[in-house]
């Protein structure tokens, strides 16, 4: 089927949702499916940044250079005008959803909204708003089970949860010691890592700096590298500085989709720290760097949260901690350091097992 996707995006350097559409559209459009994007922002230049290929149709919106919401309302008029040639709209944008029920003529090509906050819960419209914009929609999908929960409570039904996944493709054929090597991390290292975004309002990476100093300070062949780069880098590292020995810690800074997977290929725990500070962390997100961490066959240390218990609850590996509690998460550190590597099929974390999903919702649309 042809699939146009619709969201209205800058693709930032820094935009760990543009990674998740790139390979979503990559994995639907590998399924037989033309698959379109119509971009607001510069598609092309953030997958060269991140050495991501773009096996589907992509064009830029040329926007006349218009900003604010005025550009934002030319491109949802250009994909509106563009809806006909297609078999499914498949968006993640609520206001997509709004210009659709304000659009004087009647939408023949069925919507598929993936819904990735529940926007009246957090304050961003009203519950009666949010009710109407999604009821635009053919069919609704969540990416996580607090969305999933939110959203029927608001009277919206919802045909399946798809989580995020794994670029399986991205998995190094090369040996350890052979990256081991080329990433300069000795042989006799245990590597705990953290990888993606370095803004600490949604992940706790000041407590995370913390307790690996305390694991260190009793396992001194332990390393934490950081992944990852942001205006909050220099303060991590000053807090590294003043809290774990010299060397301990590693900031490599922002690195290409393959490098991440090299150090995962050599890791032995991943860290997802999140912030019981709102719904977004704790109910709604679907972090891309959990998957990662999965189908990399390492161990995981994660805050206990309904975001992550109810993705993980039947998978090994999965060391939980009470948020903001550095006693625990300590603990679950040293648990995850002595467990062995476990091993799992990476197809069920897979894009390709996403798209599957996805392709199901499309044809039920169609139906």
């Amino acid at each position: 089927m042809r699939v146009l996707y619709v969201y209205w995006s800058e693709f930032r350097e820094d935009q760990a949702h543009a990674n998740q559409i790139v390979h979503t559209c990559n994995a639907l459009n590998d399924r037989g499916h033309g698959v379109t994007v119509i971009a607001a922002g510069d598609i092309k230049s953030y997958a060269e940044i991140h050495d991501l290929p773009l096996r589907f149709k992509h064009y830029r919106v040329p926007q006349l250079q218009v900003a604010g919401k005025t550009g934002r309302a030319f491109y949802y008029l250009v994909n509106l005008l563009s809806a006909q040639l297609f078999d499914v709209i498949f968006t993640r944008d609520i206001s997509f959803l709004r210009v659709i029920r304000a659009f004087p003529f009647p939408l023949s090509t069925p919507v598929v909204y993936e819904a990735h906050k529940v926007y009246s819960y957090i304050d961003q419209v009203s519950e009666g708003d949010e009710l109407s914009r999604c009821q635009v929609a053919d069919k609704i999908v969540t990416i996580s089970q607090g969305i999933a929960d939110d959203l029927s409570e608001l009277g919206v039904e919802v045909a399946g949860i798809v989580p995020d996944a794994a670029d399986v493709s991205q998995l190094p054929t090369a040996s350890e010691t052979e990256i081991r090597t080329s990433l300069g991390i000795p042989s006799d290292e245990k590597l705990v890592v953290y990888t993606g975004s370095l803004s600490t309002w949604k992940n706790d990476l000041g407590l995370t700096i913390d307790a690996f100093a305390s694991v260190v300070a009793e396992r001194p062949e332990v390393r934490l590298s950081i992944v990852g780069g942001g205006s909050e880098l220099e303060e991590l590292r000053k807090r590294a500085r003043e809290t774990a020995p010299s060397e301990a810690i590693k900031f490599p800074g922002h690195v290409s989709q393959s490098t991440v997977f090299d150090y995962l290929a050599v890791a032995d725990v991943g860290v997802v720290p999140l912030r019981p500070v709102d719904r977004i962390a704790t109910r709604y997100t679907s972090p891309l760097k959990l998957y990662e961490y999965l189908v990399s066959d390492i161990n995981v240390v994660a805050a206990e949260v309904p975001s992550i218990t109810s993705a993980t609850a039947d998978i090994d590996g999965v060391f939980t901690y009470e948020p903001g509690n550095l006693n625990e998460f300590v603990r679950a550190l040293q648990r995850a350091l002595d467990a062995p590597r476990p091993k799992r099929s990476p197809d069920d974390f897979s894009y390709a097992r996403r798209a599957k999903q996805l392709e199901s919702i499309f044809s039920t649309a169609l139906s």
